[in-house]
């Protein structure tokens, strides 16, 4: 377990992630804050990526076991490997996102005492969320204009009925 060493390292770091999350493949991983790997016969079979998400916490990004070492402990080590690394830089918390649908890694997480709770992720497609969120500004920007007209003809009937007041009195 440990950190990048060289460009073979890289390479089969990339890989890996690639397999496994195929969003990956343009992915540079110098992205990543913090990355561990896992190693047999300098082959990386494993990585873990976090990045800083609070001043104390950190966002588990990744984790990635290679098929054939699944259930052998080796993301149990990335994830205490991770957890050590991350408590040596000042973090007190590893928080991160798991698919429901996920029940190995749930598990996993559940066994290191890992609290999970319940959340609703949302995520946005940009070329489609933004030309609606145009369109609401636009209606808040006609409503906001209806009631400074409203104040405005409610001012002048006041201020007329005030003259009409004084000039009774």
């Amino acid at each position: 377990m440990g950190e990048i060493q060289g460009s073979k390292d890289y390479e089969d770091a990339i890989v890996l992630l690639a397999e496994e999350f195929p969003d990956h493949q343009t992915t540079d991983l110098l992205f990543y804050e913090f990355l561990l790997i896992a190693k047999k016969s300098n082959e990386v079979i494993g990585m873990i990526t976090a990045n800083k998400y609070l001043p104390r916490k950190a966002l588990l990004c990744d984790i990635v076991v290679e098929e054939k070492y699944r259930s052998a402990g080796v993301g149990i080590k990335l994830l205490k490997e991770m957890g050590v690394y991350l408590r040596e830089r000042g973090h007190t918390h590893l928080l991160g996102f798991t698919p429901k649908k996920n029940k190995e890694a749930l598990s996993t997480y559940k066994r290191v005492h890992t609290h999970q709770e319940e959340m609703i992720i949302t995520t946005s497609e940009l070329d489609i969320s933004i030309p609606h969120i145009e369109q609401m500004e636009e209606g808040i920007i006609h409503r906001e204009n209806r009631r400074e007209k409203r104040q405005k003809k409610g001012n002048t009937k006041k201020s007329n009925k005030g003259m009409g007041m004084s000039e009774l009195g």
